[in-house]
This record gives structure tokens, sequence and C-alpha cells, in this order.
């Protein structure tokens, strides 16, 4: 299968690459702050938060796929409970964040490979998983999708 580059897809792909590029760096700072918001607002993403954080240590089982992982907040909270982990995302500076945090954990060379590619385009995966870490998608998704 011949398949364009990841990089020569439409202009509104390319801007969305440039900026999850650019706030790769600054992420998690973002995700794990609340001073953005007014304090209502603060308050109700920080108890929403606590709580997702508090299921995913539950979470997954065996061979996992992380798909669109960004920074790979949750990868902490599940890494103990799987097998193996395939990370997921089209941002080659997410996956390095994410592969930074994956070699601070046990074992990371046997249990965790990063595949840059949009997660809607996926097709040359042979391997089966028994669980999906899948959050923050819907600024992937389209009107073409």
């Amino acid at each position: 299968m011949n398949k364009m580059p990841i990089e020569a897809k439409d202009p509104i792909y390319r801007e969305m690459m440039l900026y999850y590029d650019k706030k790769s760096e600054d992420f998690d700072n973002y995700w794990n702050s609340a001073m953005y918001l007014n304090t209502e607002e603060s308050k109700l993403l920080i108890d929403e938060r606590g709580k997702v954080d508090s299921l995913v240590k539950y979470f997954g089982k065996g061979n996992c796929i992380d798909l669109a992982c960004g920074t790979s907040h949750w990868l902490a909270f599940y890494y103990n409970n799987c097998t193996k982990i395939t990370f997921v995302d089209q941002s080659s500076k997410m996956l390095e964040i994410t592969k930074k945090k994956a070699a601070g954990l046990s074992n990371y060379k046997n249990n965790c490979s990063f595949i840059r590619n949009d997660i809607f385009e996926l097709s040359n995966i042979n391997e089966k998983y028994e669980s999906v870490v899948i959050g923050n998608i819907l600024g992937h998704l389209s009107d073409q999708l």
C-alpha cells in the first residue's frame, strides 16, 4: 500500500501537527495546571481529572495500545497492568516525551513500542490487543471522518 507521508496531508492537518509539536513541551504542564481557568472551572477540572486518574490505575491488561497517546499522561497509572504497550501518535515530539516517560519504567525496551502515525490510518498492525487507551481524542476528529 502506497500512502502519502504524514507530512503531505492537507493544510489543516499540517497546521494541527505544527500545533501539537509546538505544544508538546508544555503539554503536561497544561494538563496538570488549572491556572488558565476560572476558579469554578479549575476545581471541576482537578476533581474530574483526579477521578479519571484513580480509575485508570485499574485499567489495562495484556497487550495494550495507547492511541493518540500524546505525552501519555496515564502511563504511570496503567503500565503495571500490561505486559506490552504500543504507543501511537502523529506527533514525533509527543512520542519523544512518551519515550522518556516509558524509559523510566522497568523493562520498557521489551514492553513498549512506538508508532508515529495517524490513528485513523493504522492498517499494518498485525497484533491483537486486550486493552486500548484512548483519551483526548476529540481534537483529532474532523468533518471528513
